[in-house]
């Protein structure tokens, strides 16, 4: 026999939607959870399911470990920025370090990218599964890449997710800490 909840899930295209079946009339409150590359609406252009909402307040309570990874930073993209970033994850995932070799196009394609889009794309990819094959490595090392042409840019990016805690703190500290010490030397990255 089924257990009773106490609320209803609705499933949208990219997202699984919790609400109270008895809630108060004058709020309306849900959780959501989003799929891999989710997002709220019911289609990927549409900006919101309920167009009568006058306002919403979102309050992000957490996510699992290996869900996340923030994939709005990433649909926020062109299209051909988002297909690069996208099967960067993916390589990243499966090749780990060795993508550097086996895809360089791909690596290529995010490292010419303006860094105002991949940098945020690249730090919240440092929540990548770790499965101890050097996954978030390869994150970091494009990071650090793009860091050499943009120290500035980096060093007030990743200063950003550090305080809004947006990837595992050890790699965010380690990336401002070479940064840092590359803008104050001026002579480039030790890898």
């Amino acid at each position: 026999m089924a257990r009773e909840t106490p609320y209803d899930v609705a499933e949208r295209p990219q997202a699984y939607v919790l609400s109270l079946k008895k809630e108060p009339s004058n709020q309306c409150r849900r959780i959501i959870i989003l799929k891999p590359k989710g997002f709220t609406a019911n289609s990927i252009d549409e900006l919101s399911s309920h167009p009568e909402a006058q306002e919403a307040t979102v309050e992000i309570k957490g996510a699992a470990r290996a869900a996340n990874i923030d994939y709005s930073l990433i649909e926020m993209a062109g299209k051909k920025q988002k297909d690069a970033l996208y099967d960067f994850a993916d390589a990243a995932k499966e090749m780990r370090d060795s993508m550097f070799e086996k895809e360089p196009d791909t690596v290529e394609s995010i490292y010419s990218m303006d860094p105002l889009v991949s940098l945020p794309a690249l730090i919240t990819l440092l929540n990548i599964e770790e499965k101890g094959k050097h996954e978030q490595c390869t994150v970091y090392a494009l990071i650090l890449k793009i860091a050499k042409k943009r120290p500035e840019l980096a060093l007030r990016l990743l200063k950003k997710a550090e305080k809004d805690k947006v990837a595992p703190l050890y790699y965010l500290e380690e990336l401002i800490k070479k940064v840092n010490m590359a803008l104050s030397c001026h002579t480039g990255f030790d890898y």
